[in-house]
């Protein structure tokens, strides 16, 4: 069976190769540079391990007050409508399957203030 030659079987390695990757890494060096003149926390956030699509959120004026009253308005309720499923639930499991979800939505909204912040 004969064997398919490539493009890059035609060029020779010896001479090509040291040089395509000394000049992919001074483009990557010049590239690291022009981003650290020119935003120099970009750098420091974006090697930070909080870094991420979430941290980054970007949040209107007015958005931190509101969040902030969803959590508030969500705090108060949350012992009104436990006492409401418990008057209506006996079951052991199933009220504390009820009391997770409460606390996994109390520290969503909560995390979506961090996330403002």
């Amino acid at each position: 069976m004969p064997v398919a030659l490539s493009l890059c079987d035609a060029v020779p390695r010896e001479g090509l190769s040291p040089l395509l990757a000394c000049l992919s890494a001074s483009v990557a060096l010049a590239v690291l540079a022009v981003v650290a003149v020119a935003a120099p926390d970009a750098v420091r956030l974006a090697a930070s391990p909080s870094a991420g699509a979430a941290a980054a959120q970007y949040c209107p004026p007015g958005e931190l007050a509101r969040r902030k009253a969803v959590v508030k308005r969500y705090v108060r309720q949350m012992p009104a409508a436990k006492r409401a499923y418990f008057r209506k639930t006996k079951s052991a499991k199933l009220r504390r399957a009820f009391g997770n979800k409460q606390a996994a939505q109390l520290r969503a909204v909560q995390r979506s203030v961090k996330s403002c912040d």
